[in-house]
């Protein structure tokens, strides 16, 4: 007598079948997790600010509460004026107190990382900005402002600084002040500003 094979209750898979549905199972994990970890190196989460070692800004102070001392005695009545923008991988915050003579303007720009298009830390991004902002504008003369963030110029009456991912921007012009006067008040603004950022 000749044994045979019972058929597999219905609704219940055979042993191959439950072989191959493991396989296809640990196959799509697989392919899965490859996508994962191409997307995770790609995005080069080093540059991230929360990698350990990357020491990062997360914010930045107001502008008007950093500029409201320098404004009330260079510009007595003049009321600064925020405006504040954001982009995908910026934020920026001005102030800008004047009047009919005089110009004061602060701002900052917080540079954030980079995943997507081009993987980058804010810090990158940040020194990247500040070339261009000194490439931009013909004949200026940009000289080294010594002590001051990370990297520091000097225009005039005119400041740019980098202190990691941020750029610290300011400007003053006053026609009835001396040359060297204004130079000396943008500078000290500017000190002034880079020290806010860190508390």
């Amino acid at each position: 007598m000749t044994p045979t094979t019972l058929p597999e209750p219905s609704g219940q898979l055979s042993r191959g079948q439950h072989r191959a549905r493991r396989i296809a199972l640990r196959t799509g994990f697989g392919i899965l997790l490859l996508l994962l970890l191409g997307t995770l190196l790609a995005g080069r989460p080093w540059n991230a600010p929360w990698w350990p070692g990357r020491t990062e800004f997360a914010g930045v102070p107001d502008p008007c509460g950093v500029l409201a001392e320098p404004a009330r005695r260079l510009l007595p009545g003049a009321i600064p004026v925020r405006d504040p923008w954001e982009r995908v991988l910026v934020k920026q915050e001005v102030c800008e107190a004047k009047n009919d003579t005089v110009s004061l303007r602060l701002g900052y720009e917080r540079w954030q990382w980079g995943h997507l298009k081009s993987p980058q830390t804010g810090e990158a991004a940040a020194h990247g900005r500040l070339q261009s902002l000194m490439d931009r504008g013909q004949g200026r003369s940009w000289s080294p402002v010594p002590g001051l963030g990370a990297e520091a110029y000097r225009d005039n009456s005119t400041v740019l600084v980098r202190e990691a991912n941020v750029i610290v921007r300011v400007s003053y012009s006053d026609t009835r002040m001396q040359s060297a006067g204004a130079v000396a008040e943008a500078e000290h603004l500017a000190r002034t500003a880079v020290a806010a950022i860190r508390h």
